[in-house]
């Protein structure tokens, strides 16, 4: 599993849990129950500059989720950072897999 911290350049998951590997993203920061990514813009498309405020994701502990919910957990309810990530060309990723 990967270790997610700032600066590290990942594909998100969309509500499915399928990866869009279209798009790219750059981790702005990691926290414990949020982090915030920026869009990476591709160089074909447009200004280099580009001003964002980001987009937040968030995790709840898997001890509050299973207090709340009991084991069987809602698939909205994400327990760690590679349920909404997923790094960058990293060796051994097989996109059909993950």
């Amino acid at each position: 599993m990967a270790h997610f911290k700032k600066g590290m350049e990942v594909h998100v998951r969309g509500y499915n849990g399928e990866v869009d590997r279209r798009t790219k993203y750059r981790i702005r920061s990691c926290g414990k129950k949020q982090a915030t990514v920026e869009y990476i813009r591709p160089n074909d498309e447009g200004p280099t500059y580009y001003s964002s405020r980001g987009t937040n994701y968030y995790i709840t502990p898997l001890e509050e989720a299973r207090a709340r919910y009991g084991n069987s957990l809602p698939n909205h309810i994400k327990t760690a950072w590679s349920d909404h990530f997923v790094a960058c060309e990293v060796d051994g990723w097989d996109p059909s897999e993950n």
